[in-house]
Parts: C-alpha cells; structure tokens; sequence
C-alpha cells in the first residue's frame, strides 16, 4: 500500500492511499475517525489499528485535512465530506428547522456530505482547532471565474440564503 498523504487531528490519524482509500486510527471521540460502527461498537471508542473507512465506497478521496476533531476529504468528484465534532459549526453541517439555521447535530459520527452549487469547486480544504476552511472556485453566469475563502460554517450559511440548486 502506497500513502500518498498523511493528516492527524488529536490523538487521531489519517492515511490516504495511492488509490484513494482514506484510513484512521486513534482515538474516536466525537465520531472522528468516520468509521462505519457495528452494532456492538461505540462510535467514539478508540481504534488502534488502522481501519479504512468505508462510508466512501468506490469513490476516490484526494485530500483529508485534519482538526482538533473533525476531519474534511476532498473526492475525485469534488465532493466534500467532514465528520467529527461540530459544536463550533466547524462541519458547515446545519438544517432549517422553524426558519432558523441549526447545526445538524454537535457532532457526526461518519462522512457527511457538504451540498456545493454546480458551478462551485473546491480547490482546497483546511481544518484549524475549530474551523473548516476552504478555497472556492466560483464559475459565474457570464463565464468569469471567481476564487473565494469561507470557513464552512459562513459558507453553509450562505448556501441556504441562496436560490434553489
């Protein structure tokens, strides 16, 4: 097996191979290795041996990034997923319940998918203490393009004020 990148988060570890597959190991509190728990596991017990994690399938992961503990993976389809905890917003996690804007849950204990436009694509994905960022390319409607930083939790945010995708 041939690792092509390296992340860790606190006393957690992220190993992404050559083809794509992403793995973990350490310790699983708030749900930040994103492994696919079996009935008879704790979804924030530790694991010490490296594990890949499954919730990605086939899909090829390009780059993780690593927080305190929540983890964002960029996939071969420019799709973003983070896990982890939330309690800062720091997932870009939320739902609208009674008009208001509220995080999904304080945290997720597998990949998650971070819904993008079209016409978005992610050029880079960082994870700080208790933050995600992110560096956009906005492809707009009369061809110009546009690259942008958010955090993702001001991009959620924006993306729900926004017209239908």
């Amino acid at each position: 097996m041939f690792v092509a990148h390296l992340a860790a988060g606190d006393a957690t570890s992220y190993a992404l191979t050559g083809d794509g597959k992403l793995y973990s190991w350490g310790k699983g509190k708030f749900g930040a290795l994103g492994l696919d728990i079996e009935d008879d596991e704790d979804p924030e017990g530790d694991v010490w041996k490296a594990r890949v994690i499954k919730a990605f399938g086939a899909t090829a992961v390009v780059t993780v990034s690593a927080g305190y503990q929540h983890v964002a993976a960029l996939t071969k389809g420019n799709r973003i997923y983070l896990w982890g905890r939330n309690n800062h917003g720091q997932l870009g996690l939320t739902e609208e319940n009674d008009g208001q804007t509220k995080l999904v849950a304080p945290y997720v204990g597998e990949p998650a998918e971070l819904k993008m436009r079209k016409q978005e694509s992610i050029m880079k994905i960082v994870c700080g203490h208790s933050h995600t960022n992110a560096l956009i390319e906005v492809t707009r409607p009369d061809m110009r393009t546009e690259i942008t930083g958010e955090s993702c939790s001001e991009w959620s945010a924006k993306q729900s004020e926004k017209a239908p995708r």
